[in-house]
C-alpha cells in the first residue's frame, strides 16, 4: 500500500533527526515516498536514511539510534513493533537482447543460464536470502552463482551487462526496468513473496 496512508503525526517545531534503516531496493522505491510525506509533515525536521549493513552492525533500534526500519516481516524482534506495509514478489530480470531468454523462463533455463547473487547485510546470507533459497530448492530449481554483490542495483547493473540473470524484489525491478536496459521475465513456475515491516 501507499506509504503516504499512514497516519503520521503533523509538527511543524519539531527539528530532530529521524533515522530510518533500508537496504537499496527500499531506498530506491519507498524511501523517497518517506521523504516526501516526511517533508510535507515535519518540515524543520531531518531525515537521514542508512544501509542494511548499519542495521545488522549495529543495535539501533534498541538504542534508539535508529528509529525506523525496512526488513522481512520475520526479523521483528520482540520487543520491536512492526506493521507489515505490503507483500513483495520476487522478479526475474535479464537484459533486454539475451540471446537465449525469449518468452518465459523455464525450470530448465533457470538452471542453465549464470546467476547474480545478492547478500545485503554484511556479506552474509540474510532472512530474505535463505527464504528465497528454501523455495528454490522446495521448486526443484539450482541456481549457478557467477557473481555475489551486496546490493539489488548493483545486480540489475551486472544483469544489464552480462547474459546472467538477477532475481530482485519486485517493486525495484519495476523501477529499474525503465532505467536500464533490463527486462523482467514471465516464468512457467512460481517465485518467492515476503512480507516486508516497518519497524
Amino acid at each position: 500500500r501507499d506509504l503516504h496512508s499512514f497516519p503520521t503525526r503533523r509538527s511543524s517545531d519539531l527539528t530532530r533527526q529521524f533515522t530510518i534503516a533500508a537496504a537499496d531496493n527500499h531506498q530506491v522505491r519507498e524511501i523517497p515516498q518517506v521523504a516526501a510525506a516526511f517533508a510535507l509533515e515535519l518540515p524543520r525536521a531531518e531525515l537521514r536514511v542508512v544501509s542494511a549493513d548499519y542495521l545488522a552492525a549495529t543495535d539501533g533500534l534498541a538504542k534508539g539510534e535508529i528509529d525506523a526500519a525496512f526488513v522481512p516481516a520475520d526479523m521483528v524482534l520482540p520487543g520491536h513493533h512492526g506493521t507489515v506495509v505490503f507483500e513483495e514478489r520476487a522478479a526475474l530480470v535479464v537484459r533486454r537482447d539475451h540471446p537465449k531468454v525469449r518468452g518465459k523462463l523455464t525450470p530448465k533455463l533457470f538452471g542453465e543460464l549464470p546467476h547474480i547473487d545478492v547478500e545485503v547485510a554484511l556479506g552474509r546470507k540474510g532472512v530474505g536470502h535463505q527464504q528465497a533459497a528454501r523455495h528454490w530448492r522446495n521448486s526443484g530449481l539450482e541456481r549457478h552463482v557467477r557473481f555475489t554483490v551486496p546490493y539489488f542495483t548493483t545486480a540489475a547493473l551486472i544483469a544489464a551487462r552480462t547474459d546472467c540473470i538477477a532475481g530482485l524484489p519486485s517493486r525495484v525491478a519495476e523501477t529499474l526496468v525503465a532505467t536500464l536496459p533490463i527486462k523482467i521475465v514471465p516464468t512457467t513456475f512460481p517465485l518467492p513473496t515476503m512480507r516486508i515491516s516497518l519497524v
